[in-house]
């Protein structure tokens, strides 16, 4: 099951029941909604290859309650686009370093050893397209509208950064012995 099944459906129900009130609820919400669906993703070319050693959601949570405690500071005007930095470098580091499950091999490969993601993605444009992701509400009709439209940004937003994340899976192909193979890969679905 790929990445988006639950997250979307769950930030756009939090936010129109208006339970996002509160900064710290919301920043958890959202982290939770993320590591459900990150434990399904799989490296683009690997489908099958799910994550082993993904961290747990506080560390997304604290980026996020750090991001709208920036925001919440800013008295007038639009918050500028690196108060979304802390959020944005929560979801690289979340996946910095997780190890894949070495099978399925990729085309080509026959034994794993190691699945590495080797470039967690860029902060930098995450953080511009949770800005994006943010705004993507106002003005809206009503507030079903308005979570709905900020969870599908959302949703685009860690799909775009998903897209980054890149590794290494590093095996054997068939060969008498086998012979050393590597796949690099791009992008988790």
């Amino acid at each position: 099951m790929p990445w988006g099944v639950s997250f979307q459906s769950t930030i756009t129900a939090f936010l129109t029941i208006g339970q996002s009130a509160s900064k710290e609820l919301t920043a958890q919400t959202i982290a939770n909604a993320y590591h459900s669906d990150a434990q399904l993703v799989s490296p683009l070319l690997i489908p099958g290859s799910l994550p082993l050693t993904l961290p747990g959601p506080s560390g997304i949570a604290q980026g996020f309650l750090a991001s709208f405690t920036l925001a919440e500071a800013i008295s007038a005007g639009e918050p500028p686009i690196d108060i979304w930095q802390p959020a944005a470098a929560s979801i690289v580091a979340y996946w910095t370093g997780v190890q894949f499950i070495p099978m399925p091999p990729p085309p080509g490969g026959l034994l794993g050893t190691v699945n590495s993601v080797l470039t967690p993605g860029d902060s930098g444009s995450l953080a511009s397209s949770l800005h994006a992701a943010f705004k993507a509400g106002m003005p809206a009709p009503t507030k079903e509208a308005a979570a709905s439209l900020v969870a599908a940004a959302l949703n685009s937003a860690f799909v775009g950064h998903l897209a980054q994340v890149s590794g290494l899976w590093v095996g054997t192909a068939p060969g008498v012995p086998p012979i050393p193979y590597t796949f690099p890969w791009i992008g988790l679905v």
